[in-house]
């Protein structure tokens, strides 16, 4: 099985159009990026991938809103699995105190034999998977920017690294 582990904050937003940013819009208007989750669903259709989240948003479903400076701030991820129209097959574990590499090796280590190849998107280099060697994710890390979040080019990196196994 090919597995897109994706980040959403600078993956499936782009500040360069609504919605944006939690940090830069009013609740109501925050959401996945609709160009960015195309881009998304055609890589995964063009490279027969699933999502698996790893955004740290996974760490808030249970209650669905998330608190930033005392102000309720809905979780986008239940629009964003609409949006994959079943790509997305689950998510990493929901740990509060587990930083995302931490939780992709723990991940890896319990399905590492259901996997065939696997990339990492992600907008945010302070989650460590640029260094981690294990299962070669420093190799398979896309690092995305914040403002444009997943474009054509990113794509065809992950494409590249899904493809070769």
């Amino acid at each position: 099985m090919k597995l897109i582990f994706l980040d959403f904050d600078g993956v499936c937003t782009s500040t360069l159009e609504t919605p944006g940013s939690y940090l830069n819009h009013a609740q109501e208007e925050y959401g996945p990026s609709a160009s960015c989750v195309g881009r998304l669903v055609k890589l995964c259709n063009d490279t027969d991938a699933k999502v698996i989240i790893s955004s740290n948003w996974r760490k808030f479903e249970d209650d669905g809103k998330w608190s930033f400076n005392g102000t309720p701030v809905q979780n986008p991820l239940p629009t964003l699995k609409k949006m994959l129209k079943g790509y997305c097959i689950g998510s990493l574990p929901p740990d509060r105190y587990m930083n995302k590499s931490s939780a992709l090796l723990s991940w890896l280590d319990v399905h590492s034999n259901e996997v065939d190849s696997f990339v990492v998107l992600d907008d945010c280099l302070s989650e460590g998977f640029q260094t981690v060697a294990d299962y070669g994710i420093c190799y398979k890390f896309v690092h995305t920017d914040a403002k444009t979040g997943l474009t054509d080019a990113d794509c065809e990196k992950a494409y590249n690294i899904l493809m070769k196994g």
